[in-house]
């Protein structure tokens, strides 16, 4: 059978969408097995998942991780958690399968695309229900390699391509949901990813990195097409934002970031208190709690650590702040909490 035909038959469920149809067969696309979630370990920058012996080092994953699941009628609930990467969900077929991200709640059905941004709070239940999905996943150093800084009329160009994981507002909540031949391009892309993940051969995190690209470049294209653009100021300031939610951990001033945008002081405090209501210092300690909270109740990991790890160097300030925000100390709400697992 040609490719052609192969494809016709891997869609031709699409007509039928809404009729409680498996829509798609990433089996018949490329000879993809599905995995278990993989626990990511990387002491560095993400401590959200305990470490297990299927766990997934970013360092080795050339800052990319992929995998292609499916549930089938197991009921189960994946509890709040936040973590230090990018991650994308494309659900090839769902079925009772809710997810919420912050206070979002979506009734994930097939052609959806979920997107998570970087210390995002998310949960899902699939109680009596089934999945199938592939999930990306991209660490920090692969945004690093991947948005330039290319100079004062194209500041962060490559940032258009991760608009989705951060863009929340009327038009566009953080799910997307594709036209059959949209999702088909898209989903092409994604298989891609996963053969190449599986293959063994020289250069595979350079072959890697530019399958992603491609399939980001696919994605925003489709996206464009049915998403109103964000004005040119709510740009400039939200990729400021964006870069502030992926470093807060640093000591960042209004004077960096000033220098490394092209923009003066005044301008971008006036630009940051009228979007996020606050100062840049205040906005960065609401950043460095909340990951402090969900260390708390994700890891074992010693409360002086999680404060040094998150960005506070003062311990005691860090207890002031936690006690204010949270009503309670970091021991407090630690003992009163299961862990995550």
């Amino acid at each position: 059978m040609n490719n052609r035909k192969t494809m016709e038959n891997i869609f031709k469920a699409l007509k039928e969408k809404g009729k409680g149809c498996k829509m798609f067969n990433v089996f018949d696309f490329y000879d993809i097995q599905p995995k278990s979630i993989p626990r990511v370990e990387d002491d560095r920058w993400n401590s959200s998942f305990p470490p297990a012996s299927n766990a997934v080092n970013f360092n080795k994953q050339y800052s990319i991780y992929s995998y292609y699941s499916e549930f089938f009628d197991k009921a189960g609930k994946c509890m709040p958690h936040s973590h230090n990467y990018l991650e994308m969900k494309i659900f090839l077929d769902a079925e009772n399968y809710i997810t919420q991200v912050d206070q979002e709640k979506f009734k994930i059905k097939a052609g959806d695309i979920l997107f998570t941004n970087q210390n995002e709070v998310h949960s899902a239940d699939s109680s009596n229900g089934f999945v199938k999905r592939i999930t990306l996943g991209f660490s920090p150093s692969f945004l690093d390699e991947t948005i330039q800084n290319l100079g004062d009329n194209d500041y962060f160009m490559n940032f258009n391509f991760l608009e989705f994981f951060f863009r929340r507002d009327r038009f566009f909540k953080g799910c997307l949901n594709l036209p059959e031949k949209g999702f088909k391009r898209v989903l092409a892309q994604c298989c891609q990813i996963l053969h190449t993940f599986d293959q063994n051969c020289a250069d595979k995190h350079i072959l890697i990195k530019n399958h992603v690209l491609s399939m980001l470049s696919s994605l925003l294209l489709e996206y464009r097409a049915m998403v109103p653009p964000i004005a040119e100021n709510d740009h400039r300031i939200s990729t400021i934002i964006f870069y502030v939610q992926h470093n807060f951990t640093k000591p960042i001033t209004i004077s960096d970031l000033a220098a490394k945008f092209f923009i003066s002081k005044s301008r971008l405090y006036e630009l940051f208190k009228k979007r996020t209501g606050t100062s840049l210092s205040a906005y960065m300690n609401i950043l460095r709690l909340q990951k402090a909270r969900t260390l708390l109740l994700t890891t074992p990991n010693n409360i002086t650590q999680i404060a040094m790890d998150v960005g506070f160097q003062d311990i005691s300030y860090f207890n002031r702040l936690f006690r204010k925000k949270y009503g309670a100390s970091p021991r407090k709400i630690r003992n009163n909490h299961t862990p995550v697992q």
